[in-house]
């Protein structure tokens, strides 16, 4: 569920870097997408859940990479002077 996340891992680890680099546009995209397809995938995945426990379970993971999108996207618009980057 989580394989878009981990390919953008080292991007991740690194992200002051990236947020700075020649391709930065291109590297925070794909970062983004990464958070997008995961929220999808654990979006859908909610309707499997077993229990109300485990419904809120997955729908606050869904929020926490929604939230993580979102921390991506304003970092790197602070980054360019909040010139936004999507």
């Amino acid at each position: 569920m989580y394989e878009e996340i981990e390919a953008v891992r080292h991007e991740l680890k690194q992200l002051p870097s990236v947020l700075t680099s020649i391709d930065a546009h291109q590297r925070v995209s794909t970062i983004r997408a990464a958070f997008a397809a995961t929220a999808q995938r654990i979006s859908d995945k909610t309707h499997e859940a077993r229990n109300e426990s485990e419904r809120a379970d997955m729908q606050t993971l869904y929020r926490g990479m929604v939230a993580a999108q979102r921390m991506v996207e304003r970092m790197a618009d602070l980054a360019y002077g909040d010139t936004p980057m999507h």
